[in-house]
């Protein structure tokens, strides 16, 4: 046996009591984090766990439902404190501002918010007769969200194993409690809007920040700490009770993050809100018709575009789709295949010509520049190919000919790379759907054409 594995046993041996249909205690917290724990909560009672949640009698979101019991306790504040404690800490994550700005901004938000966690906590706390039901109906485990710091104290004080549910917490405390490695001079701290590819300067201000942070936590923890010891009858620390042996369920996952260290008690459950995919409309369903051995249009880009181009385009084929592939017949690597047809199109240029383009590019791309004269150099730079692609399209528009080919050949799709619009273009005349190619389009188009955020 590896001497790792009567340690992991040992860990998480607690928590295997609820493979079996057990009692689950959970504290949550109001607002969205609530509706990111009731399908957890919903599918635990379903497998045959009996759920028992903790809710204060004045809430935003959370009601009694089928799927688990819930037990009320009194709070202080109305249901219009709440909302607009929950309404200002939300708006202020949503005003672009500079690192420094935007923590003191959140820091003056919370203020509000803190002081409901804080009577919401002691309120429950001092529910005696609901405490001794707790301690007398021994529970297997307790689930909450440990930014609201209530559930950890709860779950000291009932010697139960904790299932933490979180988004992240401040201070890198998530990752500090887990006893998790994260530098400052790679990973980047939850106010700083930084990702894990950062220059020098950021480097520093993330450093700084993380050299900073726990001030914020102390002014966020203080209340809770005197809570938590009042309550425990000792002198305890809310980050000391986040390090107890725990589960971390981390609502997000490596696709839309940046890579980091994990432990193996933290485990990865991003998408858990997202609900099944419902039937496709008539509408969509004939934008994917060309998925039935239709005949497919590509308009690509010569040069590494179609490199990246045509794997898909072979593949497409080889499902038996009819490709063809419009091609300037002077061209660097768009050449003959058995998986496509080429139709070629004239353009005005040289094959000398555009061998030239195409090294003067390459040549500028990887010299060495000043950081002022950067935009300008790239600039200049793409003009080489850019004017290229003009006069590809351009001669392509004209040539009549190859227009009334196309018009007549009842093509059910376009595929294209969106770096040169002319592909768009040319789908929108012939009333075709397109599929676009690309790693990163020219200003941030495929956000504002998708009618997505691009910040």
């Amino acid at each position: 046996m590896c001497r790792w594995q009567p340690l992991l046993l040992k860990f998480f041996l607690p928590f295997l009591a609820l493979a079996t249909g057990d009692k689950l205690l959970v504290v949550p917290m109001d607002g969205s984090h609530w509706l990111s724990m009731l399908p957890v909560v919903k599918l635990l009672s379903q497998r045959g766990h009996e759920v028992v949640v903790l809710m204060p009698h004045v809430s935003q979101q959370m009601k009694n439902q089928d799927s688990f019991t819930a037990k009320l306790y009194q709070v202080p504040y109305t249901k219009e404190q709440l909302k607009e404690a929950i309404n200002e800490f939300f708006l202020a994550h949503l005003q672009k501002l500079p690192p420094p700005l935007f923590f003191v901004k959140i820091l003056q938000s919370s203020e509000s918010f803190k002081r409901i966690l804080e009577t919401s906590c002691e309120s429950l706390l001092k529910e005696t007769k609901l405490i001794q039901d707790l301690q007398e109906s021994h529970f297997d485990a307790l689930l909450t969200n440990p930014l609201s710091t209530c559930g950890t104290i709860l779950a000291e004080y009932l010697s139960l194993p904790s299932i933490y549910l979180t988004r992240g917490l401040p201070c890198n405390m998530d990752y500090s409690s887990a006893k998790c490695p994260s530098p400052p001079s790679y990973i980047p701290r939850l106010f700083a809007r930084l990702t894990d590819h950062m220059t020098f300067p950021q480097r520093l201000a993330n450093v700084l920040i993380a050299s900073t942070e726990h001030l914020y936590c102390y002014y966020l923890h203080s209340s809770f700490n005197r809570i938590a010891s009042e309550f425990l009858q000792r002198d305890v620390r809310v980050k000391d009770l986040l390090k107890q042996d725990a589960i971390w369920l981390l609502r997000y996952d490596f696709v839309v993050e940046f890579p980091r260290p994990v432990m193996p008690n933290m485990v990865f459950v991003g998408g858990l809100n997202c609900h099944p995919s419902s039937p496709l409309t008539e509408a969509l369903l004939q934008k994917r018709h060309c998925a039935a051995s239709e005949k497919l249009l590509v308009l690509p880009i010569d040069g590494s575009h179609w490199l990246s181009m045509r794997d898909v385009t072979e593949e497409l084929s080889k499902k038996g789709h009819e490709i063809v592939v419009l091609v300037p017949e002077v061209n660097l690597l768009l050449k003959e295949s058995k998986f496509y047809k080429r139709k070629l199109y004239p353009v005005s240029y040289s094959q000398e010509e555009l061998e030239k383009r195409f090294q003067t590019f390459g040549h500028h791309l990887f010299a060495e520049r000043s950081f002022l004269g950067t935009a300008w150099a790239e600039y200049c730079n793409n003009r080489h190919i850019i004017d290229l692609y003009f006069f590809n399209c351009d001669s392509l528009l004209k040539d009549h000919e190859t227009i009334r080919y196309l018009e007549e050949s009842k093509f059910d799709a376009l595929f294209t790379d969106p770096a040169l619009p002319c592909g768009v273009i040319l789908a929108e005349y012939l009333a075709i759907p397109s599929m676009l190619h690309c790693l990163l389009p020219p200003n941030d188009l495929l956000p504002e054409s998708d009618k997505l955020p691009g910040g």
